[in-house]
C-alpha cells in the first residue's frame, strides 16, 4: 500500500501509477514548452503546478533502459522550478544505488531530494552520513518524515488536506 494514494484525487497530479505511455505523453508535452520558450527568462507564476506521481518500479526500469525517454526526463528535471512540475517516485527500493542501478535510480539518489517516511538509520538509498543519523535519532510520529535536500535533512511535520 502507498502512503500517497490519496495523492492521486489532488489538483494538479497528471499520472499516478499510470503506464510508460501516458508518462511519455506527459514528458513530450513538457518538453515541447521547454523548447517552445526561453526557459532562462521564462517567469509563468500563474501557471499551475504539475504533480507526477509514479507509484511504479517497472516504469523506473523502462524509463531508464529508453534513452530518449531518459534524455526527456532529465530535460524536465533540470527546469523543474521553473516549469512548476514536481516528480514523486514513490515505489524506490531501499538499496543501495550502485553503477549498474537503472539511469533513473542514479538520477534520483545524486539529486538527494526526498521525503522519507521513516527512520533515517535503515535508509540505503542515499547516502546518510553517521553524525544526521545520530542527530536525527529519535524515532518519527505518525505525522512526520524528513526531507532531504541536498546535503540538509530537516524533520517535518505532514498535514492532510
Amino acid at each position: 500500500s502507498c502512503p500517497l494514494k490519496e495523492f492521486r484525487n489532488y489538483p494538479g497530479v497528471n499520472l499516478y501509477n499510470g503506464t510508460i505511455d501516458e508518462l511519455e505523453s506527459i514528458l513530450d508535452q513538457l518538453c515541447s514548452r521547454i523548447d517552445s520558450m526561453d526557459i532562462e527568462y521564462f517567469d509563468d507564476s500563474e501557471a499551475e503546478s504539475t504533480v507526477i506521481v509514479i507509484n511504479n518500479y517497472e516504469i523506473i526500469r523502462k524509463v531508464s533502459n529508453d534513452i530518449n525517454m531518459m534524455e526527456q526526463f532529465t530535460k524536465v528535471a533540470e527546469d523543474w522550478q521553473k516549469l512548476k512540475v514536481y516528480f514523486i517516485f514513490s515505489d524506490v527500493p531501499n538499496k543501495a544505488v550502485f553503477f549498474s542501478s537503472p539511469d533513473l535510480l542514479k538520477f534520483i539518489a545524486e539529486e538527494k531530494r526526498g521525503i522519507i517516511l521513516t527512520d533515517l538509520k535503515g535508509i540505503l538509498f542515499y547516502d546518510i552520513d553517521l553524525p544526521t543519523i545520530r542527530e536525527q535519532s529519535r524515532p518519527l510520529d505518525h505525522s512526520e518524515a524528513f526531507v532531504i535536500d541536498e546535503d540538509d535533512i530537516n524533520r517535518v511535520r505532514l498535514c492532510s488536506m
